[in-house]
């Protein structure tokens, strides 16, 4: 299966009603997401609930799976395989 373009994946978030405020930076078969605090210039971290709402709202729409950043936001990737063994702190 090819990995849609980023206008593509923009596009499709777009119409089903996605917050794109939300998206702090995007490319091929790749997008990050989260809030950024205007007085800071940066993700607000606190926000984390927010970021990780839109996050899950997100992944359902394109199908995408992804992880949560040191930095407070979520890489959503079109080919992520989440590992239940690693999530499950087993190695």
């Amino acid at each position: 299966m090819r990995t849609p373009s980023t206008t593509t994946v923009l596009k499709r978030l777009r119409e089903a009603g996605f917050n794109m405020d939300a998206i702090v930076e995007q490319g091929r078969g790749r997008i990050e997401i989260g809030y950024i605090d205007p007085e800071q210039g940066r993700v607000d971290i606190s926000d984390f609930e927010r970021t990780e709402q839109a996050a899950e709202v997100a992944g359902e729409l394109l199908d995408w799976g992804g992880y949560r950043t040191g930095y407070g936001t979520y890489v959503l990737k079109a080919n992520y395989v989440r590992n239940p063994l690693v999530a499950a702190n087993i190695d």
